[in-house]
């Protein structure tokens, strides 16, 4: 869950600002599922990026479809833009174990 936040947030940063616009996070947890939630002030779609070998970014997006069980979009009123992905949490026993 922190690397899919971290990843739209840093998006919402280098891409979804506007000069005296900030961010917002919003995590919703309902049963085994956590909605993560970051919106913007751009109305710029997201677009998943071609990252060439030697790249070092553009597989942000990529990275957070395939630890989601699904992502979108939609756009606010009256500016910009909310970016979301659905996790399934683990239980903390899971998340705790450590494979060699």
């Amino acid at each position: 869950m922190v690397l899919v936040c971290g990843e739209l947030s840093a998006n919402a940063v280098q891409h979804g600002g506007r000069r005296g616009h900030l961010f917002e996070v919003r995590l919703t947890v309902d049963g085994p599922r956590c909605l993560v939630e970051v919106s913007d002030a751009s109305r710029t779609p997201p677009r998943p990026t071609k990252a060439g070998e030697d790249d070092e970014g553009g597989r942000g997006l990529l990275l957070v479809d395939s630890l989601s069980e699904e992502t979108g979009h939609h756009y606010r009123y009256p500016l910009g833009k909310t970016v979301w992905a659905r996790l399934i949490l683990g239980s903390p026993s899971e998340e705790s174990v450590c494979t060699s």
